[in-house]
């Protein structure tokens, strides 16, 4: 079982990547952001890039509200944060 301390500083470790990557992807990426590829590799389906920055912090957000067990499945949601800003930015660049 993992202390308390060391749980919160993962938490905040999570958290630190993600507003780097936020501020990151706001300042590199163009204001429309595709967020499909379509077959030919070109992509689609275009969005605001302020929405394409804000569901991973979104995500992370989530990740403190309790599940069924009681206990916060945040590290799951977490980890998706980070692949969604890492695609983000590959994907657009």
């Amino acid at each position: 079982m993992i202390n308390s301390k060391l749980e919160k500083n993962i938490k905040l470790g999570f958290g630190i990547v993600i507003f780097i990557l936020g501020i990151i992807s706001f300042i590199i990426l163009p204001n429309k952001v595709g967020m499909q590829i379509s077959v030919s590799g070109k992509l689609q389906n275009y969005m605001p890039k302020i929405i394409a920055v804000i569901i991973p912090i979104g995500l992370y957000g989530l990740g403190f509200l309790p599940n069924e067990n009681g206990k916060s499945a945040e590290i799951k949601r977490n980890i998706l944060a980070i692949v969604i800003q890492i695609f983000t930015l590959v994907s657009n660049l």
